[in-house]
């Protein structure tokens, strides 16, 4: 349970169709009523190719928290990349909640809940033999040993055998579920003069394709010949004639799933599975009367409206896609999206996202989106949201409130090159197929835009290292001598004062360190001769400006004697302290000028440097 309410959790892809839209909306509606909320997870392909980028994809179910979930529904016929769906219902299984399997007859373990499509494709072909008298039929099926279009072979196989009427492979084509082939189907059966007296599709679409195809070669339908369909959609109430059809009703299978959930929390007896009747569409494709009047113009409006909004969303998705891969920082990513056409939603990114020095092409996190979440967006929220950070347990912000509204709360997943980036969570007031068509549109959009963006901010970040190994010497961490140069002008304009002050760090007896001790202490020696030039000397100009000479050149006035006392008395604490077999000992040299003519500087430092180490040299002799 989650804050006092029982939540069923969906498992689905493609959920903008007509079908999906249906369920996700009557199972909401039946739910709700018993304290429950719906949380949807989604993907936009089916996984059926299991192509590189359905890896991304499918990274949506690991934002599953079995945890709070109560019941896991999977939609079978919509998730098929089976490896997948036994993932997800082994999960579901180890903390022993229980699993509504939709659509995929015979899952072991779960409730099987089905349309009985083989029964409800018998009613059409015992349709025409019973009340047409067909005696010849041609079948266009799916996929050639596709489990669905061979068993609806099988069925009028069976039929056909059973009522003595005559039956061959001659009769049968495959139009692959699809128009294009089911026309190229029709047009070879039309071109064999051997005219069917009705021809049964595995679909309706196939049925609507092979319906034109016929009519556009002059015969009539269903004078000549009858065509059936089967599913149920839209379109056959919009074709001419009519397509007769059988409907598998995806609020009555939404009901079903809601009413089994509902009892096995009741502990009442639930079936391991249940099989829902398809209801049969008689119509003119067949020479039956059609008594339903359809708005056809309102239904064209319909769609038009969909696509025209569609396409303007679309471009100015890709207009935001295109300025977020151009944005220099977060921020700005925030201001464009602020202003932009989302609603009803949030976006969380992974933190790892936000920060520029990961490789956008590695998961830098132990789990798949790890513990620790950015809110980018809250599109609902007027005002700068104060607090961006969101642990993953805590799903999106204002949860207790969006709760409370009973909508469907829908997930996607944001990757980029199959790495996931964060996830998606819209919460829209009604579901309808133009919002459920919006999801997979600003997910791309997203993707786009912050892949690009995270991609070109880790390139700055590399060109950046690039151009500080050119800049910084990487044993001491100061300027190198070009990295100086580049700064040294930029550093004098920008100071107020017109006095400067360079000082000369050369360390003594470097070669007899290194020849007695390594070049690993002489190395060390070099450091901390580097240490104590920063620690005095630290706000202004630092470089190791050769092998053994540091420098630092101050725009503000200076006590030179303190700068030599400091350096000498950070030099010698370390000796007292190092426990190291040698002396660390350095020569110092400054000058003081009004006249930023840095090699004049340079030289006079040098000369006072070489004085200090002709005395430091006479003392020890």
């Amino acid at each position: 349970m989650l804050n006092g309410y029982h939540i069923a959790a969906v498992c689905a892809s493609k959920i903008h169709e007509d079908t999906m839209c249906c369920f996700i909306d009557a199972l909401n509606k039946a739910l709700v009523k018993h304290n429950w909320r719906v949380f949807v997870y989604t993907t936009a392909s089916d996984l059926y190719w299991k192509r590189k980028s359905d890896i991304g994809e499918a990274t949506v179910f690991d934002l599953i928290d079995y945890n709070i979930v109560d019941a896991l529904i999977v939609l079978g016929n919509k998730i098929l990349d089976d490896a997948v769906i036994d993932k997800i219902c082994a999960r579901a299984k180890r903390s022993s909640v229980p699993v509504a399997m939709i659509e995929k007859s015979g899952s072991k373990g779960c409730y099987n809940i089905n349309f009985d499509y083989r029964k409800g494709f018998e009613q059409i072909v015992r349709h025409l033999v019973e009340e047409h008298d067909v005696k010849k039929i041609h079948y266009i099926g799916g996929f050639e040993g596709n489990d669905f279009s061979e068993e609806r072979l099988n069925v009028i196989k069976a039929l056909l055998a059973e009522y003595n009427i005559p039956f061959d492979d001659s009769m049968v084509s495959y139009g692959n579920f699809w128009s294009v082939p089911s026309i190229q189907a029709a047009e070879k059966i039309i071109e064999s003069g051997n005219i069917p007296e009705a021809i049964v599709c595995a679909n309706d679409l196939m049925a609507v394709s092979v319906c034109n195809t016929f009519i556009k070669h002059g015969y009539k339908v269903p004078e000549d010949v009858r065509i059936t369909g089967f599913d149920g959609i839209d379109a056959i109430r919009f074709s001419l004639p009519k397509i007769t059809s059988a409907m598998c009703d995806f609020a009555e299978l939404a009901e079903k799933t809601a009413e089994t959930i509902l009892d096995i929390f009741s502990n009442k007896s639930v079936p391991e599975s249940v099989n829902i009747m398809p209801r049969l569409i008689a119509s003119e494709s067949c020479g039956c009367s059609s008594a339903d009047s359809e708005d056809a113009s309102g239904y064209i409006n319909g769609l038009n409206d969909t696509f025209n909004r569609f396409q303007n969303e679309s471009r100015v998705l890709n207009e935001i896609s295109a300025l977020i891969q151009r944005c220099h920082s977060m921020e700005e990513v925030i201001s464009y999206l602020k202003r932009s056409v989302f609603y009803n939603m949030c976006c969380i990114l992974k933190k790892e996202c936000i920060d520029p020095t990961l490789n956008p092409l590695s998961i830098h996190s132990s789990s798949t989106f790890g513990e620790n979440m950015y809110v980018l967006l809250d599109a609902d929220v007027d005002t700068d949201i104060k607090n961006r950070n969101l642990k993953i347990g805590e799903i999106i912000p204002r949860l207790d409130s969006i709760l409370e509204s009973a909508v469907p709360l829908i997930f996607k997943s944001l990757n980029s090159l199959d790495i996931p980036l964060g996830y998606l969570c819209f919460y829209y007031g009604k579901t309808e197929k133009t919002h459920l068509l919006q999801i997979s549109q600003i997910a791309a959009a997203l993707n786009n835009g912050i892949g690009g963006y995270r991609s070109l901010q880790h390139q700055q970040y590399l060109r950046t290292m690039v151009e500080d190994m050119y800049k910084f010497d990487t044993l001491t961490g100061l300027f190198n001598r070009n990295g100086f140069l580049r700064k040294y002008e930029e550093y004098v304009k920008s100071s107020e004062s017109d006095e400067l002050t360079l000082v000369l760090c050369d360390l003594n007896g470097l070669k007899y360190i290194n020849d007695n001790y390594s070049h690993h202490e002489g190395d060390n020696a070099i450091f901390i001769v580097a240490e104590a030039l920063r620690s005095v000397c630290g706000k202004g100009l630092c470089s190791r400006y050769g092998g053994d000479e540091m420098i630092a050149v101050m725009t503000t006035p200076c006590d030179t004697d303190e700068i030599k006392k400091g350096i000498e008395a950070y030099i010698d604490r370390y000796n007292r302290t190092s426990g190291k077999p040698y002396t660390v000992s350095a020569s110092i040299g400054i000058h003081v000028s009004y006249d930023n003519d840095f090699e004049k500087m340079f030289s006079a430092a040098d000369e006072r440097m070489y004085l200090d180490k002709a005395r430091k040299k006479n003392r020890r002799r």
